[in-house]
């Protein structure tokens, strides 16, 4: 998540004495911004049951990194995939309960971790719009189709 506001800033607030019936308007608070980030990647385990080896992941929702610019959350998960391996997993169970949906990106990163022998040739998901959204995302100049 990005703060909503990119610069500090001050916010002036007004107080009033009841008694004297008089508002003060000289008060200013200075506001510093600061960007919360929540890594989805809750938890990663592995557990032998029966002789199956079992990769167990907690992923609540898709983001390649806490900014704009950042691949850590998906570096995270290659991660994860890469003890999973290094374990010998041979069975997963993928969380994605509290999960709400994403980045696209990471996605097709995290899809291309469990689907063995994916390539970049292979249709990961298909969009199509009728034509009044189709309009409408065009309007926005952004490119979603």
């Amino acid at each position: 998540m990005v703060a909503l506001l990119s610069k500090d800033h001050s916010l002036s607030i007004g107080t009033y004495n009841s008694t004297s019936r008089d508002f003060d308007l000289t008060k200013t608070i200075p506001l510093t911004v600061v960007a919360f980030a929540e890594n989805p990647l809750y938890l990663d385990t592995v557990y032998t049951l029966n002789g199956h080896t079992t990769g167990y992941l907690v992923y609540n929702f898709f983001a390649p990194g806490p900014t704009d610019n950042s691949t850590a959350y998906d570096d995270a998960v290659d991660a994860a995939f890469g003890r999973f391996k290094a374990k010998g997993v041979t069975d997963l169970v993928l969380d994605l309960r509290y999960n709400p949906g994403g980045n696209e990106i990471s996605t097709i990163n995290l899809a291309s971790l469990i689907v063995k022998g994916a390539t970049t040739n292979d249709e990961f998901f298909h969009r199509e719009y009728n034509s009044k959204v189709l309009e409408a995302i065009k309007k926005m100049g952004k490119r979603h189709y």
